[in-house]
């Protein structure tokens, strides 16, 4: 996992992603 720059925000909207497929 990064955690700079773009690659930061997208780690972050992966895990909201997951997060959502998750809770449905």
């Amino acid at each position: 996992m990064c955690y700079t720059g773009c690659c930061f925000w997208r780690e972050v909207l992966v895990r909201l992603l997951v997060c959502l497929e998750e809770s449905i």
